[in-house]
């Protein structure tokens, strides 16, 4: 096994590794709240209008958060650059104007195809930001960048057919083909992460040093010192 050498981190990137645990625990907190919002509001004795917008409104911040987490965890180790950050911004607008129209209750169209358009854009780089944990042998590298193709296609046909109104037959047809295509890719990656994590072995036992082919991420036990391990993934 070989030693790499590790170099200190600037300030600038301690800076962004502070901001990012910050906004990493608003995040969590947010979920939280909203869970407890949501769970007092659904143990009143009677849910009326004004309850089921505070149920809205917890759910749409979880909701938040929930698609947030993904992109702030590829902010957190440099991935994608700036996507990340549309993405956690694209979130926070998406449903912001969706508590917003809760308690507003617009009467135009418009005012609700502007959030929809924010969250559509912000699942669609929490997806791609998923991606970036699968690791996968690099033969098969294709099937991740055809699922992020699937997923910015996806993305864009329901943003068009949101404000194009589409209703011709054809375009969902399109639009489903695409789906199920994407929906195949995403169904695939875990399995292809799964056998390359099985096909990485290390070296040596990390106890004895004995020659070693233990699967890296499951427990296994040494021939020599029958000591139990686990080397982290």
């Amino acid at each position: 096994m070989s030693i790499k050498s590790i170099t200190p981190p600037t300030r600038t990137q301690d800076r962004d590794m502070s901001r990012v645990r910050m906004l990493r625990g608003v995040i969590l907190a947010s979920i939280a709240i909203g869970a407890a919002v949501a769970i007092v509001a659904l143990l009143g004795v009677e849910v009326g209008d004004t309850g089921w917008k505070i149920v809205g409104t917890a759910f749409s911040i979880t909701g938040a958060a929930l698609v947030a987490l993904p992109p702030v965890a590829a902010w957190e180790r440099d991935r994608l650059a700036w996507l990340p950050i549309v993405g956690v911004a694209a979130s926070a607008v998406g449903f912001a104007l969706v508590i917003a129209g809760i308690w507003i209750q617009p009467d135009s169209e418009v005012l609700w195809k502007i959030p929809v358009t924010f969250i559509i854009t912000a699942v669609a780089i929490s997806g791609t930001s998923l991606l970036e944990f699968a690791r996968i042998e690099p033969r098969q590298h294709w099937v991740l960048t055809v699922t992020r193709v699937m997923l910015g296609v996806v993305a864009l046909m329901l943003t068009v057919a949101i404000w194009g109104e589409i209703e011709g037959s054809g375009y969902w047809r399109g639009f489903g083909v695409a789906s199920v295509l994407l929906a195949a890719f995403l169904a695939s990656v875990p399995v292809l992460h799964r056998s390359s994590r099985r096909a990485e072995r290390a070296e040596y036992c990390p106890m004895c040093g004995a020659p070693n082919d233990a699967v890296i991420g499951e427990q296994s036990v040494c021939p020599a010192c029958d000591r139990r391990y686990r080397i982290a993934a």
